[in-house]
């Protein structure tokens, strides 16, 4: 479970911004929280299932969570490099140079222990690497690392040598130590990662339609919970069918092959939409359905992963497409307790104001992108709760009133001059 995640020197991100999936102290909406003790905290935690990102256009909310999946693909990545490869996740911001290095660091919950990671890169090399955990109610040290100097702490179990002397300067020291198998603190730091879904763009909607397929194929209960899924959101399917040929299905670029880890056996897979109607039934593929059920499908694999292994879902601008219903949907997904039963947590951007309803959040649920100078800013609707912010407030009367601020600021009157010359004022 994720306690707190952010991010500095990103596109946009020029100091560390990050988002806390710790609830604050409000009476409303306890069944968006749940609970978790852990050994350093007999009180426990509560802990948000969700969190919503508002702001306007190009205010930088979608670079923030995209930062965070290229660092949580390079986590689970970086073993990988080669000596002279580039750190894909360096993008740093552009307002103030390239030479600076950018970070990035999480607070997590595994099995009852919180855990704490924090990387400082370039382009280049690893500059600093921390991962401490609390096996009680002190914090102590699994492994830091300064550029190619290392310190282990008594925790750290497997070969040290090993790790300084396979570890290259762009790899990070926890990727690479995952491959040993006497080392399971750091395995199974390294496989909560890989528990992360990111179902975004980022992925092409083929790729994702290809592996879901070929999981749908041979694992009849992922099918049955995808099937039931999109006809839940009324999308007008009867069903879906899976069907594997002989030879690839889909035409990709090897090089997205390569860069999506796909082989041509993925590629054998599709799924079929049925629709059935009093004129007769159909059978359709995914490039024949409409821009929401295509949606829709992107996100349903990785939502369904998520629920099912307690994991942490990325959904940038989720709601592109779909009806406001369906975007409700999803959020009720995560907070039922008879669904959601490993505490999945979801963090989405979204300009759909109706999920700003205080009858579905909580405001420390709700937060804001604003950008200053080109530099992006991330803040709470909790921070505002000294201006008579009430739990059953209309908080999406009060954002599109400006009261919150990251909202467009648009002017007619210049648009009018510029289109039309005359201090845009109309000429006979």
């Amino acid at each position: 479970m994720i306690l707190k995640i952010g991010l500095e020197n990103y596109k946009s991100i020029r100091e560390y911004q990050e988002i806390s999936f710790e609830s604050a102290a409000i009476n409303a909406h306890h069944e968006n929280t749940f609970s978790v003790t852990t050994k350093n905290n007999d009180k426990g935690y509560s802990l948000l299932k969700y969190n919503l990102i508002f702001g306007h256009n190009a205010s930088g909310k979608s670079n923030f969570v995209k930062g965070i999946a290229q660092n949580i693909a390079f986590i689970v990545s970086a073993k990988n490099l080669s000596e002279n490869d580039i750190i894909f996740a360096y993008e740093p911001c552009k307002f103030e140079g390239l030479s600076e290095s950018s970070s990035f660091y999480v607070e997590f919950i595994i099995e009852n222990i919180k855990y704490t990671y924090f990387f400082a890169y370039n382009s280049e090399k690893i500059i600093e690497e921390l991962l401490y955990f609390y096996p009680s109610n002190r914090k102590a040290l699994i492994f830091s690392r300064k550029y190619d100097s290392y310190k282990f702490g008594k925790y750290f179990k497997g070969n040290k040598d090993s790790v300084k002397n396979a570890t290259l300067s762009n790899q990070l020291a926890l990727s690479k130590a995952s491959t040993d198998n006497r080392n399971e603190t750091i395995r199974r730091v390294y496989n909560y990662f890989g528990n992360f879904s990111l179902g975004s763009s980022i992925y092409a909607l083929s790729r994702m339609h290809n592996i879901s397929a070929k999981k749908a194929y041979h694992d009849n209960n992922y099918r049955k919970a995808l099937e039931s899924f999109l006809k839940f959101s009324d999308l007008g399917l009867s069903g879906i069918r899976v069907e594997k040929e002989d030879a690839p299905v889909s035409k990709i670029p090897k090089e997205l092959m390569d860069d999506f880890k796909v082989n041509e056996d993925d590629l054998k897979y599709r799924i079929m939409f049925l629709h059935n109607s009093k004129h007769g039934d159909a059978s359709m593929e995914i490039y024949e359905q409409s821009a929401g059920t295509e949606h829709l499908f992107q996100i349903a694999p990785a939502l369904i992963t998520s629920l099912q292994t307690g994991g942490f879902l990325i959904l940038d601008e989720f709601d592109s497409y779909l009806h406001p219903y369906i975007c409700e949907m999803i959020i009720k997904i995560f907070n039922d307790s008879d669904i959601n039963i490993k505490n999945a947590q979801l963090l989405i951007t979204t300009h759909n104001i109706d999920l700003m309803a205080s009858d579905i959040v909580r405001r420390d649920q709700v937060w804001f992108t604003e950008k200053e100078d080109g530099i992006t800013n991330l803040y709470c609707l909790d921070d505002f709760k000294d201006r008579s912010l009430r739990n059953n407030t209309n908080f999406g009367e009060w954002y599109l009133q400006g009261k919150f601020g990251a909202i467009p600021s648009i002017n007619l009157k210049d648009f009018a001059k510029n289109l039309w010359g005359n201090d845009g004022k109309k000429t006979e």
